[in-house]
């Protein structure tokens, strides 16, 4: 079995290297935002920061590596996808860093050194007035109801089997009402969850043959159907099959957009009995009065 584990100097020199090299750089980037905390929260959790001894041995240059290495890559995929150092909330965070000690400690007769890297999180208030466009982190997803043999959502992506799923989207929270000017959809699947380039093609409303019925040929492309509610009837309204990576947009964008909330209601049906997973990026331009 192999265990990184690192004194106390060993701890200190791969701290220390880390904020020569944050500070190095001129130009602010994701690596400086995170790596301190990165770092530090990696290094107690491998360490308990005791021991030092003055001398720097094998088993810390091993950990050393280790600990760079992942903080390297968990860096690289957080670049990559936006996704992994996002905080939850529904305001803007003000962050900052301290190094006092979250707790102050003494022991009669004997010399305390403190180590601390402290992430300070404050809401802000946060003010939409005027033409918005929601996306991306911007957007809150919601299950409303599950009618699938299987089911499994994350940030990336989502999967479901034979079946149904009804989600609702809605904006972060703001004040005062929201008319929607369009609506901008799309599926996809590989990984990449923004909205596809190119100008949106207007979505089709129809009516979807029976899956029973003879003639009635289902796509095998392995993405659901998609059906959006009517805020104005309160009625699910079916529509052509999306074709995988391209943008449409929805007609008449306040007949589905709730103007109370921003919120869209949409319904996946899987009428096969292979699952599908995809990618469903949304947008959602208006005006907030």
């Amino acid at each position: 079995a192999v265990a990184f584990t690192m004194g106390g100097d060993g701890r200190n020199q791969f701290l220390s290297l880390e904020e020569i090299r944050v500070t190095a750089i001129g130009i602010p980037s994701p690596f400086s935002l995170t790596t301190p905390l990165l770092s530090n929260g990696i290094g107690s959790f491998l360490s308990s920061g005791n021991g030092a001894s003055g001398t720097l041995q094998a088993g810390d240059l091993f950990a050393m590596v280790s600990v760079y290495v992942l903080s390297a890559s968990v860096l690289i995929v957080a670049t990559m996808t936006g996704f992994a150092f996002s905080l939850a909330g529904d305001s803007a965070m003000l962050l900052g860093w301290g190094s006092d000690p979250v707790v102050p400690l003494q022991i009669d007769g004997q010399e305390v050194r403190r180590e601390a890297n402290i992430l300070y999180q404050v809401p802000m208030a946060l003010v939409v007035k005027g033409r918005t466009t929601f996306r991306n982190d911007l957007l809150r997803t919601s299950v409303v109801e599950v009618n699938a043999n299987f089911f499994n959502k994350d940030p990336w992506s989502i999967n479901f089997g034979t079946g149904d799923i009804r989600l609702a989207i809605r904006p972060i929270p703001f004040e005062g009402t929201f008319d929607p000017t369009s609506v901008t959809l799309s599926m996809s699947f590989g990984g990449d969850p923004s909205m596809p380039a190119g100008e949106p093609a207007t979505l089709k409303e129809t009516v979807r043959c029976d899956p029973g019925a003879d003639g009635c040929v289902l796509a095998q492309d392995g993405l659901p159907e998609l059906e959006v509610l009517d805020v104005r009837t309160g009625t699910w309204v079916q529509f052509e099959h999306l074709r995988q990576g391209a943008p449409y947009a929805l007609a008449d964008a306040d007949r589905w957009v709730d103007s109370t909330s921003g919120e869209l209601q949409v319904r996946f049906v899987n009428p096969r009995q292979d699952g599908v997973g995809f990618q469903f990026p949304v947008e959602l331009e208006g005006i907030v009065r």
